[in-house]
């Protein structure tokens, strides 16, 4: 956990900062009703959210009390009063099913346990048309890139926190039932955005 957190404090931000936030506010934005943000990481979601469609927003990590979390949620123009942050592992989630309207997943898929048991539960907890608001880096769909990411990630997993650079996400949610909207994409199709909604 902490290799992956200064992964995310050392790369992702001035990612960010070239062009993924445009893509996270976007995305981000869309979340509507009772919130659930999987994965959250060190927060880069934070500053995203349209409160004027979000009624509560549980905001979960493995380890969620981090400090790094807890300042972008303070920074973020948001009422604290509707924010929960909590300890929840993606692939066994301790709510209720149908029990929220949106999920917030960014960057998370590819490093679960369990893909299938990830998508299993997110579809529990979601309310029927609820959606699956995703940034999500993917297997390349090119033939000539696709053996150079297999090869590749074994080693990445290592150094990287177990994100796999080889997972088919998106038809994995179509395959559960999820209807799939792409509204971004970036570095060759490997990195889409848009939503999955609970049919």
């Amino acid at each position: 956990m902490a290799i992956t957190t200064h992964i995310f404090d050392t790369i992702m931000r001035p990612v960010d900062a070239a062009g993924m936030r445009r893509m996270r506010r976007r995305t981000v934005s869309r979340a509507f009703g009772r919130v659930l943000e999987v994965g959250a990481g060190s927060g880069l979601n934070a500053s995203h959210y349209n409160f004027r469609l979000t009624d509560s927003l549980n905001v979960t990590d493995l380890i969620a009390d981090k400090p790094v979390l807890r300042a972008a949620l303070r920074r973020a123009d948001a009422p604290h009063d509707r924010i929960t942050v909590e300890d929840a592992d993606l692939c066994d989630l301790p709510y209720e099913d149908a029990s929220f309207d949106s999920i917030v997943c960014t960057l998370v898929l590819c490093s679960v346990g369990s893909l299938t048991r990830a998508i299993d539960e997110m579809w529990r907890v979601l309310r029927p048309y609820g959606i699956v608001c995703f940034i999500e880096h993917v297997h390349s769909s090119r033939p000539v890139v696709r053996p150079a990411l297999e090869s590749v990630t074994p080693a990445w997993r290592r150094v990287a926190g177990g994100c796999h650079l080889n997972r088919d996400t998106l038809p994995a949610l179509r395959r559960h039932g999820f209807s799939v909207q792409i509204e971004q994409t970036a570095v060759d199709n490997i990195v889409n955005s848009g939503y999955a909604t609970r049919l």
